[in-house]
C-alpha cells in the first residue's frame, strides 16, 4: 500500500505510482492542497483524477472532509483522521500554577494551534470567538 500526504503533487504522483505498481493508495489531504490548489484548473483535475482512482482519502478534520465532498470526491471514500497533539508529553499542572507560570491572569482564553499565517485568520477567529463564544 502506498500512503500519500498532501494532495497535491505528492497524492497525484503517488496515485500515478499506485497505478504502476498495482498497489492501492491513501491519499490525506492537510489544506490548502484542497482549500486553494483546486482553484487552479489543471491541479483540480489532477487532484479529482487521483481521487478517483485512490482507495481512499483521507482528510484531518470534519471541514476539509465536506471541502473534499464540495470538490466532488467520491463521499464514500472520503474519512476523516484527526490529527492528535502529544498531550501525553505535556505534563499535568494545576490550572492557577499554570498561570502563574505563563503570567496569564484569570479568566477565559481561548487557545489556538496552527501556522501563524494571515490565510488561517488568527486575529479575526479571535475577535469573533472573544465576542460570540467566550462570554457565553
Amino acid at each position: 500500500m502506498i500512503d500519500a500526504h498532501y494532495y497535491y503533487p505528492d497524492g497525484v504522483a503517488a496515485t500515478m505510482l499506485g497505478q504502476w505498481l498495482n498497489r492501492p493508495v491513501t491519499v490525506t489531504a492537510r489544506g490548502t492542497d484542497i482549500s486553494l490548489i483546486p482553484n487552479y484548473r489543471f491541479p483540480r483535475a489532477q487532484i479529482r483524477w487521483a481521487a478517483g482512482r485512490a482507495s481512499a482519502s483521507i482528510a484531518v478534520c470534519d471541514a476539509l472532509r465536506n471541502e473534499m465532498r464540495d470538490l466532488g470526491l467520491d463521499e464514500g471514500k472520503l474519512r476523516v483522521l484527526r490529527q492528535r497533539g502529544g498531550l501525553a508529553a505535556v505534563p499535568a499542572m494545576d490550572r492557577a500554577e499554570a498561570r502563574a507560570r505563563l503570567g496569564l491572569p484569570a479568566g477565559k482564553w481561548l487557545l489556538s494551534v496552527g501556522h501563524l499565517i494571515e490565510r488561517k485568520s488568527h486575529d479575526i477567529r479571535f475577535v469573533h470567538c472573544v465576542s460570540c463564544r467566550i462570554g457565553r
